[in-house]
């Protein structure tokens, strides 16, 4: 009879424990290729409640076209969602840059990233001195605390004296981020982290910063008040640019998605156009996404609006 009765209060506690469970979010790690849809369809076995995961999650979801392998995302219970119409979810609109060409370009600032810390020789693997996808690599700590499943952002400093070609002057820092990783371990003055995402290899020396998603570019915004600046250097060294390639110009404070367009004196013929991926206090790292022929370092770059005064 004991015997029954002490079965009777375990079933009751595991149901109790159950309903607790139920009740709340699920921690779940993004896996390579997942997307909001496919998450649905696993927890709730339809895509159409996809929803529901981005708003659980819009803290750091900013798009919900974009997550990333590693990410931990909060998923709603199941009982909670159901009940939910999710026929009036529509699949989440496509940006019409990956977050990867946001982040991975190069820019100039002359207010660097906060440095949290920096890759450390003291490698997790002796025999590895670079890194690249879902590596592990050791940071030593600096200014700012981290915490297991921090995502972080590697960036490396090109040239701390990046000088303006026509001017000569001191433009700012010339920057690359490298890398997005998260942290697994946390101990002392040293943080473990695995990269998740990576456009070139992880090295020694290399800076650790928080990682923020960029908005995302949706559409194109031609009417961008009067902006008149230079081409002042290409991706990786380039003299001559091609479709698709990388242009930093000298005009700071602009919006991703803004346009500007190269042209040619004294016609105003417009060779290319540039649309803004970063921006900063001091330039902007632009995409070439239209090009009529070739243009070189010190070509003029202006807004529509400054091209329709003249």
């Amino acid at each position: 009879m004991q015997r029954k009765a002490l079965v009777w209060i375990i079933a009751i506690l595991l149901f109790f424990a159950g309903v607790s469970q139920a009740g709340k979010h699920q921690r779940y790690v993004v896996r390579e290729g997942d997307t909001l849809w496919t998450i649905s369809q696993r927890f709730y076995g339809s895509p159409l409640y996809w929803y529901f995961v981005w708003e659980s999650n819009k803290d750091k979801v900013k798009n919900p076209h974009w997550i990333y392998p590693g990410e931990v995302l909060l998923i709603p219970p199941r009982e909670e969602v159901l009940g939910k119409p999710a026929v009036k979810m529509k699949k989440p609109g496509k940006p019409l840059f990956t977050w990867q060409m946001q982040v991975f370009v190069p820019y100039i600032t002359r207010h660097l990233p906060k440095e949290y810390g920096y890759v450390s020789k003291e490698a997790f693997d002796p025999e590895k001195t670079l890194y690249s996808k879902w590596d592990y690599f050791n940071v030593r700590l600096v200014d700012g605390a981290v915490n297991v499943d921090d995502t972080l952002l590697v960036y490396r400093v090109l040239d701390r004296d990046f000088r303006h070609p026509l001017t000569d002057r001191w433009q700012g820092y010339l920057v690359k981020n490298l890398a997005v990783a998260k942290v697994v371990k946390v101990k002392g003055g040293m943080a473990l982290a695995q990269v998740l995402v990576n456009s070139e290899s992880v090295m020694e020396g290399d800076v650790v910063t928080v990682f923020r998603m960029p908005e995302p570019i949706y559409k194109l915004n031609y009417d961008v008040g009067s902006v008149q600046a230079k081409v002042i250097t290409f991706e990786e060294g380039k003299t001559q640019p091609l479709l698709g390639d990388i242009a930093l110009v000298d005009a700071g404070g602009l919006q991703p998605g803004d346009v500007l367009f190269v042209y040619q004196r004294p016609w105003n013929k417009v060779i290319a156009e540039l649309v803004v991926l970063k921006s900063t206090d001091i330039a902007s790292t632009c995409y070439i996404n239209k090009l009529n022929r070739g243009f070189e370092i010190g070509a003029d770059v202006a807004s529509k609006a400054l091209l329709e005064m003249r």
